[in-house]
């Protein structure tokens, strides 16, 4: 189906899918579970309730009313011109009531501890490995906030650095937008409190970020000004060397093999 309705809704999926991600990291248990802050619960719950309602009232209801006519362009439009011809199949298109329904998503809240009503000569053993098992996923998640925004600054970085007869790189602005939407997503991010890349979260946004909230790096002035982007440059390339530094830490007490 050609459809720029279907383009929106897929757009307006994919956005409420961040948003909640912004509030939440993957569990390292099983996929599609993720850890929540216990203060944050009520926050990723409205999130899903009014975005979802949001996109089905909205987006979902626009695409679903055009997809008859959707459907009909797509066996009526010849090939050269975007539509399938004599390759189109009615089998292969669902009827608008059942669309409707493959459209869903359900979502369940759940506290993982060591069951109550086991045989107590299980419980220390239960206890310790559920320890265990906790300690690596806080570890996973630590490990991979701290490659994430180790990523993003080092590609800053690079993109600043420039060696003597050398024309300046292509800065774009979403290099720093980058930046930022992860120092005001951090802290619904960080589940388990890692107080040392928090500090390093701190010094990223006393470098880019001012009292009301807005980036202090203007992106045009770095491609502008030699002079600016040198001083950028080696503000990023100092958290960098922190970045470094913790996770080859974290490298030395994570068996990621494990």
């Amino acid at each position: 189906v050609r459809s720029p309705r279907l383009e929106r809704l897929n757009k307006a999926m994919n956005a409420l899918k961040s948003r909640c991600e912004s509030n939440a990291m993957p569990s390292y248990f099983r996929p599609g579970m993720f850890v929540v802050k216990q203060a944050n619960v009520q926050v990723v719950e409205t999130i899903l309730k009014e975005g979802w309602a949001s996109v089905v009232e909205k987006e979902l209801a626009d695409f679903l009313k055009e997809y008859p006519a959707d459907v009909e362009a797509a066996r009526t439009t010849p090939v050269k011109k975007g539509g399938l011809g004599p390759l189109f199949a009615e089998k292969d298109y669902p009827a608008a009531e059942t669309l409707r329904e493959m459209f869903a998503i359900e979502w369940y809240w759940m506290a993982l501890s060591v069951p109550e009503n086991i045989p107590d000569e299980l419980k220390q053993e239960a206890n310790e490995k559920f320890k265990k098992r906790m300690e690596d996923a806080a570890a996973q998640i630590e490990l991979a906030l701290r490659s994430e925004l180790l990523e993003l600054i080092a590609h800053a970085e690079e993109r600043l650095t420039t060696t003597p007869g050398e024309k300046p790189k292509v800065f774009r602005d979403s290099a720093i937008g980058n930046l930022l939407q992860f120092i005001n997503t951090f802290d619904g991010r960080d589940v388990f409190g890692d107080e040392r890349l928090k500090a390093v979260v701190e010094q990223a946004k006393g470098l880019l970020v001012d009292e009301k909230g807005q980036s202090k790096i203007d992106p045009q002035k770095l491609r502008d000004y030699a002079s600016v982007r040198e001083g950028a440059r080696e503000k990023f390339a100092a958290i960098r060397v922190q970045l470094d530094s913790l996770i080859e830490e974290q490298g030395r007490r994570l068996d990621l093999s494990e």
